[in-house]
């Protein structure tokens, strides 16, 4: 009922309103079509970045255990294990032997 009521509404403008109303629909048409693919791009890039958060995620992971199995065989007192150097620094052992009363 009311899409006919606004059918018979659109009947009775005149042609310049009725060409107003055209440009008017259209606008809002090109603006939902420009937001649609806005959104589909952001959706899109968002994906593409998933494998590479992916492989930054495991990397972290395999520092973060590296970190952990030294920490733990500092703890147990062996000094003959392996030292990660490459995550360690100097002064974070020193600071971790002096806590110690390691010498």
């Amino acid at each position: 009922m009311i899409k006919i009521k606004r059918t018979i509404d659109l009947f009775r403008l005149d042609k310049f309103q009725l060409i107003k109303k055209i440009n008017t629909l259209e606008l809002e048409n090109s603006v939902l079509e420009q937001t649609i693919k806005d959104e589909l791009y952001k959706i899109f890039m968002d994906k593409l970045r998933e494998p590479q958060e992916l492989d930054r995620v495991k990397k972290e992971n395999k520092n973060l255990r590296s970190k952990v199995k030294t920490l733990k065989a500092l703890l147990k007192g062996d000094t003959d294990g392996k030292w990660d150097f490459e995550y360690w620094n100097c002064s974070e052992i020193s600071k971790i032997r002096k806590s110690r009363n390691w010498k």
